[in-house]
């Protein structure tokens, strides 16, 4: 591409990454779309789709060169064509550093899966894969707590991290410093409705029911499936029940199939009655 007198290089070169960075959007979304048309085709037709989808996501996958979100995508694009026109190949890009985890290929072997956390700022899905494929796929638990020690100072916040801290605990039966555990996950994270989850239910296994009904949620948006009805409960501790006024103790059937359900759920209740369906349409505290 020749340039006019008196144009500026530099914004000459952000026009052709630009332009080349278009093309290759358009080409991915094109196999993409090319696999969705082979889904519903057959015969000749269903094979020039995926041909063609398998062309496009190798093209992308080449041009990337390197481990980008889209090098990723374009992986995908040719696995789903079921296809091999050029035959089995390495990826040349599966070992780069510092090993992206929306790649491919950080988590098949235990090395890379270090690299990935080791260079992770955000996500945790190398610790929680560590810990997984150390724990219950090699019974190396001692590796598993040295694993969680490494992680302090790290992912602060992450109800991803405060949930594998927690799994730790249970495992041990230190179910004190598990309750501490999901508090001050609340703490750093106030929304994180799974942390409410967990500890209600902790609490209640314990016999704490008067704690966990203060943890647990209240449903001020229930609709009864069977009527259309909207109506309101109140989950509270066994003492303070009173179904006239639709506060539910935690251990009634009722309470139970409530437990841990959130806002857009259906859930169907077995109780004395019969059977209730609801669907939940907001949740407070």
């Amino acid at each position: 591409m020749a340039a006019h007198p008196g144009t500026d290089q530099r914004h000459l070169a952000d026009v052709i990454v630009v332009k080349h960075f278009g093309e290759t959007d358009f080409v991915l979304q094109r196999g993409y779309a090319e696999i969705a048309l082979a889904a519903s085709a057959s015969g000749p037709e269903k094979d020039g789709l995926l041909k063609a989808a398998y062309l496009d996501g190798f093209n992308v996958w080449y041009w990337e060169q390197g481990q980008t979100r889209t090098g990723a995508q374009a992986l995908h694009v040719l696995q789903r064509s079921h296809r091999q026109d050029f035959g089995p190949h390495p990826d040349p890009y599966a070992y780069d550093y510092p090993m992206r985890t929306y790649y491919p290929y950080w988590d098949s072997e235990e090395r890379l899966v270090r690299i990935a956390l080791e260079n992770s700022c955000f996500d945790l899905r190398p610790a929680t894969h560590l810990a997984w494929l150390l724990g219950k796929e090699q019974n190396r638990w001692d590796q598993v707590d040295e694993l969680l020690k490494s992680l302090e100072g790290r992912f602060n916040g992450s109800p991803e991290r405060i949930s594998l801290m927690a799994s730790a605990l249970a495992r041990k039966g230190d179910y004190k410093g598990l309750e501490q555990q999901y508090a001050e996950g609340i703490r750093l994270q106030p929304k994180a409705e799974e942390l409410y989850t967990e500890l209600g239910k902790l609490l209640f296994r314990n016999g704490e029911t008067d704690r966990s009904a203060k943890v647990f949620m209240s449903f001020p948006g229930l609709k009864d499936l069977k009527t259309n009805e909207i109506v309101y409960y109140l989950l509270v501790s066994p003492e303070e029940a009173d179904f006239e006024r639709n506060k539910i103790s935690v251990t009634s059937p009722l309470g139970r199939g409530l437990m841990g359900k959130t806002a857009g759920q259906r859930t169907k209740i077995t109780v004395p009655a019969g059977t209730l369906e609801y669907e939940i349409l907001d949740i407070s505290r």
